[in-house]
């Protein structure tokens, strides 16, 4: 009986690691990444400002509808200055809405170059949500 129990544990092991390793690979660095890490639990997977935590606080702007209130054209600098905390964010109090800038630099230990990259990246995405 112990023999049977660690062989279907050993079966199950098997199976776990080859369905990890025939996985798509995680780029950590991806927008997309920083997106569901960082930002989709007030502004919700897709951006519309659904996101489990957005009650807690002033709602989160639909991300979705940033090119539309702004004429047609997606406003990257101020997305970007808005991510670096270097601009009010209107709907937001002081503290609703990290610094992503300094989260990176903290968490990542990253040069400034490194973290200017991630905020790309991240501004890219928010941009693809665009309707």
């Amino acid at each position: 009986m112990l023999a049977a129990i660690a062989g279907a544990a050993l079966v199950l092991a098997v199976a776990a690691l080859s369905d990890a390793q025939n996985a798509p690979r995680q780029d950590y660095t991806s927008g997309e990444f920083l997106y569901r890490s960082f930002c989709a639990s007030c502004h919700g997977p897709t951006g519309r400002g659904d996101g489990p935590v957005a009650d807690l606080g002033p709602r989160p702007p639909d991300l979705t509808r940033l090119t539309t209130t702004h004429g047609g054209v997606f406003p990257r600098a101020l997305v970007r200055t808005a991510l670096e905390g270097t601009r009010r964010v209107d709907g937001h109090l002081p503290a609703a809405m990290p610094n992503w800038h300094e989260v990176l630099k903290k968490t990542e230990g990253a040069d400034e170059r490194t973290i200017s990259a991630r905020i790309d990246a991240l501004v890219t995405h928010v941009e693809s949500l665009q309707r």
